[in-house]
Formats: structure tokens, sequence, C-alpha cells
């Protein structure tokens, strides 16, 4: 009687063996994929009128320097801390705490971010939980923050516009770095902040690397997902901002401001990303005119937030919530299982039927 079973428990198991190795390549390809979101933010509590961004990948730990005691300060001026909070105009020109706090963001499937932050408890707050909504930061006490995904941003600019940016004193400090796939700018894949006033060591990537790949690099160079694509090489460009609004402001020498010159927000090959093509924008410009810098041609991904979370939504039991974003995975540990139950099914009559037991 063993013999008819054990061809189809074969094929049982080979089949289940396939479908666990497709689904194991999928989900490898889906997180080495880089996935740039981005912390808006806000001055208002009502996470009106943004200020500018970060942007983290997925499931990479940041580690943040912590706020200002000043709730009189501006948002746009602790966004430099935000930005680079080792940087000099933080550390000297803003006073206040120097502890670092680890974060560390997931993107679940459905497209919400998972955060689990180290300064919540400074409010009273769960360190791990879903961002769907207008939050008050635990880490920069004179600002309000929205997590948004960079294909949402690109559907919809406006979600990053501010019409008084350029009343803003706070915003000639920052500069961002755009990122592009195409030699218009229309394919938007990467984005990071600059600080005036202090220089901005970027390390190169390889040609051989996809502007997609090297844009996980621009938001964290030492992080595994870059080193997952090959890393960043030895050579550097260095980046010296003098605070400017409307053009971004580079220098040859921060000290020297004959050597200074204002850059145009325009599309050009980059130099340091060498699949990408690249903006150098002033934060009120980017600000005052999203639309012209957060462009895609391509379907974007589904946004990471709604302006409430839904009333049908269940969220999750606080014991159970870090297993969420991995849920997803279940199929996969389901198969898994399964093959490994029929291979050990298939050893003991394999055994049986040669051993005659």
């Amino acid at each position: 009687m063993i013999q008819p079973v054990v061809p189809f428990l074969l094929f049982l198991f080979l089949s289940i063996s396939t479908l666990v190795q497709s689904q194991e390549a999928d989900d490898e390809e889906e997180i080495l994929q880089p996935l740039l979101l981005h912390t808006v933010y806000y001055e208002k509590d009502d996470c009106s009128s943004p200020v500018g961004l970060s942007t983290f990948v997925h499931d990479e730990t940041l580690w943040i320097i912590g706020g200002h005691d000043n709730v009189t300060q501006q948002c746009s001026l602790e966004l430099t801390c935000i930005i680079d909070g080792d940087g000099p105009f933080c550390q000297n020109e803003l006073t206040g705490n120097v502890e670092q706090y680890e974060i560390r963001n997931q993107v679940a499937k459905d497209g919400r971010v998972f955060q689990c932050d180290q300064s919540n408890e400074n409010v009273g707050q769960d360190d791990c939980r879903f961002l769907t909504d207008c939050y008050s930061s635990s880490v920069f006490p004179n600002c309000h923050f929205r997590m948004r995904s960079s294909g949402a941003i690109a559907q919809d600019p406006s979600l990053v516009r501010n019409d008084n940016a350029e009343g803003i004193a706070g915003l000639q400090h920052t500069a961002y770095l755009n990122l592009y796939e195409d030699a218009e700018c229309k394919e938007m894949l990467g984005i990071d902040g600059l600080v005036a006033g202090g220089a901005r060591v970027l390390a190169h990537t390889s040609e051989s690397m996809t502007c997609r790949e090297a844009s996980s690099c621009l938001a964290d160079s030492n992080g595994a997902t870059c080193e997952s694509f090959g890393g960043v090489t030895d050579e550097t460009t260095t980046y010296n901002l003098k605070p400017s609004m409307g053009k971004a402001m580079l220098c040859d020498d921060l000290e020297d401001e004959s050597t200074c010159a204002p850059v145009e927000p325009t599309c050009v090959q980059s130099t340091i990303f060498p699949s990408c093509y690249q903006r150098l924008v002033a934060s009120s410009e980017l600000l005052s005119n999203p639309e012209v810098y957060f462009t895609t041609t391509k379907e974007p991904m589904k946004s990471t937030t709604e302006t409430d979370t839904p009333e049908n939504e269940v969220e999750p039991d606080e014991e159970d919530e870090e297993e969420e974003p991995l849920a997803n995975g279940a199929s996969a540990a389901w198969l898994k299982m399964g093959g490994d139950f029929a291979g050990s099914v298939l050893f003991v009559l394999f055994s049986g039927y040669y051993f005659g037991w």
C-alpha cells in the first residue's frame, strides 16, 4: 500500500517547495527594493502648512538627536536638527538636548507605517504604533508630523505645499537634493535634506547601481539597504550651503562669500549618483511649487496615511502590535510548514518502503 502513495507525496512535496521558494523570492525582492517614505513636518497642530520633510528607508534604524525645550522656536528651525543633528547649526545655534533616540520604521504591505520610537515614552505614548494621522512630535516639541510615501506626494504634491513658504525665515537654513530616473526629471525617486552653514559630504555610487537603488544610499549611505545594492564608493563630493531663500546657495568656502553662487534648480545629470538626474532646490522654492519637483509618470504607491483611521479598522492589541507588519509573511510560513511536514512524511514512508517496515 505504500508504493502508490510515495509518488503522490513526492509530487506534493515538490509543489509546495516550489511555492515556498517563489514566495520567498517575492518577499526578498520586495524587502530589497528601496522603499522610501517621508516624515512631513508642520508648525500647526492640524498638520497644515508644511515646513519640510525627512526621508527614511524601510526597516532601517535611525538615531535622532532630541529637540529643544524652547517652545518659542519654530519647527522650521528645529528641522535643521532633524536633518543634521550633529551639524554646526543645530549644535551651535540651537541649544537644548543632545540625547539620541532610536527610531525604526517599517512599511506594511497595505502601505501603513509602523514605527518604534524610543522617545515616545517622554510623552507617555507607546513605543510602537501605526502612524495614520497627524501627531505632535515627541522629539521636536515645536513640530507636528504626518508620514507620507513618495508615491502619495507625487500623486498629490499639494500635500507638501505651503503658500506662505517665502515668509518663513527658518526655511533659509535648509535645501533639498532630489533624484530622478530620467533626463527630464519627471520620475522622482529620492530626496534628502541639506542644512546651510555646514558641510554635507555625499558618497558616490557606482554606475552599475540603478537610480532607484542609489536613492536608498542618498537617504542612508551606511544602511543595510544601500549595502545590499553594492554600497557607496570611496569618492565623495562636499556641498557647502549658505543660508538663502528662493535658490540654494553653494560655496567653495563658507568663510569666503565671494566663492558662493546661487544654483538654479534645473534638471542635470548627477555626478554623485551617475544613474540619476538631480535638482538642488531651496526649501522655500520646493514648498512653494511642489508640483514642479514631486513628479511621477508611474502608478503611485498606496498612500501610507489617511486623514482618519477607517471606522471599520480594528487596531492591533498592544502585545500583537509589533507582529502585524510581518503578518503578510504568514502564507509563506504556512507553506514552509506544509513543505516540512510533507518532507517528513515522505522520509518516513521511503524509509519504511526501503527497510520493509
